[in-house]
């Protein structure tokens, strides 16, 4: 039982530490417009940005003032879909003020403690999960299948390298390589490390040194040795230095596996 916990905790699963992508702040802008439509006096998600459309947004929530020019490449403005933001996934020079974004749901010990991504975006699911009564239902419908997008965004980046680190380790202990599962979305297709049917080998093999190495993964996982690890066991001929923040702490991706779980839900209607 304590192995498969250990398991779990490790593969269950691990997502890259992303740049904001493209299909998030998607995501955010029909949060905000879901909060100004249902009440333009008294709304909360970026406060201060009046009847903004996605490019005001943008340039609302842009921390170092480097987005710009959005009109052209987007349909409609007030309405931008996931197909307007293919090719664009990865904005990389786009740095989002939380504070700025949260406006409203923004706290006094925010100030001190500086919530990250996953914190904020668990925050505007919360407020999200109260209006899902009174706010715009296909707004809120396109706000899941946002992050239904983001999270296959952030696994298919992460998931080549957590291939090569898993199959890395199990080779040098000649112990056969990682299970996998095919990921087929509207950004590509990838192959993915498949946790479950890997923790359900390990519990059938009867070959300990199978069972040995993947407990020893999943202990550098849940240690943060993931840098150490890479460095020693993937190539580095290329130069190319692989950090453990690309593969993340997960916490980014569980927030938006919480929020399509709870927003998925149908809404209590009051009695």
């Amino acid at each position: 039982m304590k192995l498969l916990y250990l398991l779990v905790l490790a593969f269950g699963p691990i997502f890259v530490l992303a740049e904001l992508n493209a299909y998030e702040i998607l995501m955010f802008f029909d949060m905000y417009r879901v909060d100004y439509e249902r009440d333009n006096s008294n709304f909360k998600v970026a406060k201060g940005c009046k009847d903004c459309n996605f490019e005001d947004f943008v340039i609302h929530i842009d921390r170092l003032g480097m987005a710009s020019n959005l009109d052209g490449r987007f349909g409609d403005l007030m309405n931008p879909s996931l197909d307007d933001v293919e090719g664009w996934e990865q904005r990389d020079d786009l740095v989002y003020d939380a504070k700025k974004l949260l406006g409203g749901l923004w706290r006094d010990e925010d100030t001190k403690s500086r919530p990250g991504h996953a914190i904020v975006i668990e925050r505007l699911v919360d407020y999200m999960s109260s209006l899902r009564s009174s706010g715009d239902s296909e707004r809120l419908s396109r706000i899941v299948t946002g992050m239904q997008a983001a999270q296959l965004s952030r696994r298919s980046l992460q998931a080549k390298a957590m291939l090569d680190y898993i199959n890395g380790r199990l080779s040098k202990a000649r112990v056969g390589s990682a299970k996998t599962q095919f990921i087929s979305w509207q950004g590509g297709d990838f192959d993915e490390f498949d946790a479950i049917a890997t923790i359900e080998g390990v519990q059938s093999t009867k070959r300990g040194v199978m069972r040995a190495e993947i407990v020893a993964i999943a202990k550098s996982i849940n240690n943060n040795d993931l840098e150490s690890s890479l460095k020693r066991d993937i190539g580095m001929g290329s130069g190319r230095s692989i950090q453990k923040r690309e593969f993340g702490e997960g916490l980014a991706i569980m927030a938006l596996q919480r929020g399509i779980d709870s927003l998925s839900m149908p809404a209590r209607k009051k009695c």
